[in-house]
Protein backbone atom coordinates (compact mmCIF):
# COMPACT_ATOMS: atom_id res chain seq x y z
CA UNK A 1 0.00 0.00 0.00
CA UNK A 2 2.73 2.24 0.94
CA UNK A 3 4.91 2.22 -2.49
CA UNK A 4 1.48 2.21 -4.58
CA UNK A 5 0.16 5.57 -2.97
CA UNK A 6 3.45 6.99 -3.13
CA UNK A 7 3.57 6.35 -6.36
CA UNK A 8 0.78 7.87 -7.29
CA UNK A 9 1.25 11.37 -5.47
CA UNK A 10 4.40 11.21 -7.86
CA UNK A 11 1.93 10.94 -11.12
CA UNK A 12 1.20 14.59 -11.86
CA UNK A 13 -0.71 13.99 -14.65
CA UNK A 14 -3.30 11.49 -12.44
CA UNK A 15 -6.98 12.98 -11.86
CA UNK A 16 -7.56 13.81 -8.16
CA UNK A 17 -10.16 11.65 -7.92
CA UNK A 18 -7.42 8.39 -7.48
CA UNK A 19 -5.69 10.29 -4.90
CA UNK A 20 -8.85 10.73 -2.97
CA UNK A 21 -10.23 7.06 -3.64
CA UNK A 22 -6.71 5.93 -2.20
CA UNK A 23 -6.61 8.69 0.81
CA UNK A 24 -10.02 6.86 1.95
CA UNK A 25 -9.32 3.65 1.91
CA UNK A 26 -5.82 4.09 3.26
CA UNK A 27 -7.76 5.91 6.04
CA UNK A 28 -10.62 3.36 6.32
CA UNK A 29 -7.67 0.64 6.42
CA UNK A 30 -5.83 2.75 9.52
CA UNK A 31 -3.27 3.45 8.05
CA UNK A 32 -2.92 6.97 9.33
CA UNK A 33 0.92 6.50 10.14
CA UNK A 34 1.51 5.23 6.19
CA UNK A 35 -0.51 7.96 5.02
CA UNK A 36 1.76 10.97 6.81
CA UNK A 37 5.01 9.08 5.61
CA UNK A 38 4.00 9.28 2.71
CA UNK A 39 2.55 12.47 2.05
CA UNK A 40 5.60 14.12 3.77
CA UNK A 41 7.70 12.21 1.26
CA UNK A 42 5.93 12.96 -1.67
CA UNK A 43 5.97 16.73 -0.72
CA UNK A 44 9.84 17.02 -0.89
CA UNK A 45 10.37 15.49 -4.51
CA UNK A 46 9.56 18.44 -7.26
CA UNK A 47 7.81 15.94 -8.87
CA UNK A 48 3.89 15.58 -6.87
CA UNK A 49 1.18 15.80 -8.19
CA UNK A 50 -0.03 19.34 -6.64
CA UNK A 51 -3.15 17.76 -5.24
CA UNK A 52 -1.03 16.07 -2.73
CA UNK A 53 -0.67 19.29 -0.76
CA UNK A 54 -4.45 19.53 -0.46
CA UNK A 55 -4.03 15.51 1.31
CA UNK A 56 -2.14 16.97 3.36
CA UNK A 57 -3.90 19.69 4.59
CA UNK A 58 -6.44 17.44 4.90
CA UNK A 59 -4.74 14.62 7.16
CA UNK A 60 -3.67 17.50 9.40
CA UNK A 61 -7.08 18.92 9.76
CA UNK A 62 -8.51 15.28 10.72
CA UNK A 63 -5.87 15.33 13.25
CA UNK A 64 -6.29 18.71 14.18
CA UNK A 65 -2.71 20.05 13.99
CA UNK A 66 -3.34 22.61 11.60
CA UNK A 67 -1.41 25.36 13.22
CA UNK A 68 1.89 22.58 12.27
CA UNK A 69 0.95 23.25 8.29
CA UNK A 70 2.42 27.01 8.05
CA UNK A 71 6.27 26.48 8.22
CA UNK A 72 5.37 23.89 5.26
CA UNK A 73 3.09 26.30 3.14
CA UNK A 74 6.34 28.95 3.68
CA UNK A 75 8.64 26.05 2.30
CA UNK A 76 6.49 25.57 -1.02
CA UNK A 77 6.99 29.45 -1.26
CA UNK A 78 10.36 29.43 -1.19
CA UNK A 79 10.67 26.06 -3.21
CA UNK A 80 8.49 28.09 -6.17
CA UNK A 81 6.15 25.07 -5.73
CA UNK A 82 2.73 27.45 -6.93
CA UNK A 83 0.72 24.69 -8.14
CA UNK A 84 1.13 22.89 -5.12
CA UNK A 85 1.24 25.45 -2.59
CA UNK A 86 -2.33 26.65 -4.22
CA UNK A 87 -4.05 23.47 -3.64
CA UNK A 88 -2.74 23.42 0.19
CA UNK A 89 -3.48 26.84 0.64
CA UNK A 90 -7.03 26.70 -0.50
CA UNK A 91 -7.83 23.35 1.83
CA UNK A 92 -5.90 25.16 4.55
CA UNK A 93 -8.36 28.10 4.53
CA UNK A 94 -11.51 25.88 3.96
CA UNK A 95 -10.32 23.43 6.58
CA UNK A 96 -10.25 26.88 9.23
CA UNK A 97 -13.85 27.37 8.07
CA UNK A 98 -14.64 24.12 9.18
CA UNK A 99 -12.94 24.03 12.40
CA UNK A 100 -13.80 27.07 13.33
CA UNK A 101 -10.71 29.14 13.33
CA UNK A 102 -11.42 32.66 12.20
CA UNK A 103 -8.13 34.06 13.10
CA UNK A 104 -6.15 31.45 11.08
CA UNK A 105 -8.49 32.53 8.30
CA UNK A 106 -7.36 36.06 8.80
CA UNK A 107 -3.84 35.67 9.24
CA UNK A 108 -3.45 33.67 6.57
CA UNK A 109 -4.90 35.89 3.93
CA UNK A 110 -3.05 39.18 5.65
CA UNK A 111 0.30 36.94 5.11
CA UNK A 112 -0.41 35.47 1.77
CA UNK A 113 -2.77 37.99 0.06
CA UNK A 114 -0.30 38.69 -2.80
CA UNK A 115 -0.07 34.99 -3.45
CA UNK A 116 -4.26 34.07 -2.95
CA UNK A 117 -4.75 37.04 -5.13
CA UNK A 118 -2.47 35.86 -8.10
CA UNK A 119 -4.81 32.08 -9.00
CA UNK A 120 -8.25 32.81 -9.22
CA UNK A 121 -9.45 29.24 -7.57
CA UNK A 122 -7.44 30.90 -4.65
CA UNK A 123 -9.26 34.20 -4.67
CA UNK A 124 -12.24 32.60 -4.56
CA UNK A 125 -11.55 30.30 -1.70
CA UNK A 126 -10.11 33.38 -0.09
CA UNK A 127 -13.20 35.49 -0.64
CA UNK A 128 -15.50 32.37 0.17
CA UNK A 129 -13.82 32.53 3.65
CA UNK A 130 -14.24 35.99 4.66
CA UNK A 131 -17.81 36.05 3.62
CA UNK A 132 -17.88 33.25 5.87
CA UNK A 133 -16.39 34.71 8.91
CA UNK A 134 -18.97 37.37 8.31
CA UNK A 135 -16.42 40.00 6.83
CA UNK A 136 -19.16 41.58 4.03
CA UNK A 137 -16.70 44.78 3.28
CA UNK A 138 -13.69 42.15 3.79
CA UNK A 139 -15.44 40.48 0.91
CA UNK A 140 -16.31 42.87 -0.95
CA UNK A 141 -12.74 44.79 -0.70
CA UNK A 142 -11.08 41.54 -1.17
CA UNK A 143 -12.64 40.69 -4.59
CA UNK A 144 -13.08 44.35 -5.61
CA UNK A 145 -11.45 43.86 -8.98
CA UNK A 146 -13.59 40.78 -10.09
CA UNK A 147 -14.30 41.96 -13.26
CA UNK A 148 -10.99 41.95 -14.33
CA UNK A 149 -10.77 37.77 -14.16
CA UNK A 150 -10.98 36.11 -17.02
CA UNK A 151 -11.35 32.62 -15.25
CA UNK A 152 -13.85 33.65 -12.89
CA UNK A 153 -16.59 31.17 -12.19
CA UNK A 154 -20.17 31.64 -10.83
CA UNK A 155 -19.56 29.94 -7.39
CA UNK A 156 -16.79 32.66 -6.37
CA UNK A 157 -19.03 35.29 -7.31
CA UNK A 158 -22.29 34.70 -5.10
CA UNK A 159 -20.40 35.28 -2.21
CA UNK A 160 -19.23 38.73 -3.63
CA UNK A 161 -23.20 39.42 -4.74
CA UNK A 162 -24.71 38.73 -1.20
CA UNK A 163 -22.05 40.51 0.65
CA UNK A 164 -22.55 43.74 -1.29
CA UNK A 165 -26.37 43.23 -0.98
CA UNK A 166 -25.54 42.84 3.06
CA UNK A 167 -23.68 46.29 2.71
CA UNK A 168 -26.87 48.00 0.72
CA UNK A 169 -24.70 47.97 -2.56
CA UNK A 170 -27.85 46.85 -4.05
CA UNK A 171 -26.70 48.16 -7.74
CA UNK A 172 -23.05 46.45 -7.94
CA UNK A 173 -24.85 43.21 -6.52
CA UNK A 174 -26.98 42.85 -9.45
CA UNK A 175 -24.07 43.50 -11.22
CA UNK A 176 -21.54 40.79 -10.19
CA UNK A 177 -25.10 38.31 -10.40
CA UNK A 178 -25.14 38.91 -13.77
Amino acid sequence: AHSHFYDLCLATELATEYLDKAFAAMTEARLGRTIDVVLENALDKATVNPYVGSLWIRRHAEQKRLSECINRLDWMVRQGATALWHCAAREYLQACGQLNLPEQIKTFIKRYGRSLQAETQSWGVAGTALYNLGEMQGTADWMLEWEERRDVTAWMLWDLALALRALGREEESRCVSN
